[in-house]
């Protein structure tokens, strides 16, 4: 009867402790997702991630373990304009060490890079590993059931390089969906990032090194 007691106690706690897998909703609008914003001499780009993939996997007794990866091919950053996009895989994807990029544009007419070759893709990818979550307010533990300000740190990995960065994050409940909403500021040096500047008539357009990266995104169970 004891061992039926520890049982009917236990059983119920490991079921509520199984850990639950979230991934990204389809993007449905401009307005839910991943944005980015990169300022230059005249003003600021902005553009959208129109793919993310990956998974994160939380544990509902303890948040703060949760672990995972976000990834985001280089191919699905837009600004709305293609040549500009196109400058934009050249700057994030090319190997800089085999390529004639940064010294010469490699986009052709049609603003395509060559898929072979060594002016072709060699970092395809952006990922973000989640390494941990914290409270920012140290005094309580991290709970899902309402709005909770967190602390994230990850591994991105940007051009072949791996930074670690901490970063603040808002998780909101909606349903049985959270959703992440935060900027991430960062500099475009610290991943050995090169965007060539335009050099016009009488100055240069160039682009400035810290860029930011914006959550508006949705996270779905796994069903």
């Amino acid at each position: 009867m004891k061992m039926f007691f520890i049982l009917f106690i236990l059983i119920p706690a490991i079921c509520f402790a199984v850990p639950k897998v979230y991934r990204p909703a389809a993007i449905p609008g401009p307005n839910i997702g991943i944005k980015f914003q990169i300022p230059y001499t005249l003003g600021t780009h902005e553009g959208d991630v129109r793919i993310i993939s990956g998974s994160i996997t939380i544990d509902t007794i303890d948040p703060s373990t949760a672990t995972g990866e976000l990834r985001v091919p280089i191919e699905s950053l837009t600004t709305n304009k293609a040549e500009r996009d196109c400058h934009l895989r050249e700057s994030l994807g090319l190997n800089y060490h085999l390529s004639d990029f940064p010294k010469e544009h490699i986009c052709d007419n049609q603003f395509h890079l060559p898929a072979t070759g060594k002016n072709s893709i060699a970092f395809p990818l952006i990922t973000l590993k989640i390494v941990s979550i914290n409270s920012l307010d140290r005094t309580k533990q991290i709970k899902f059931d309402s709005e909770t300000e967190i602390e994230v740190v990850g591994l991105w990995n940007i051009h072949g390089k791996t930074n670690q960065i901490k970063f603040p994050m808002r998780i909101i409940p909606e349903g049985n969906k959270l959703k992440v909403v935060g900027e991430v500021p960062f500099s475009l040096n610290s991943f050995d990032i090169k965007v060539k500047p335009a050099h016009m008539a009488f100055f240069t357009i160039s682009v400035k090194d810290q860029i930011k990266v914006i959550f508006d995104l949705l996270l779905v169970p796994d069903p």
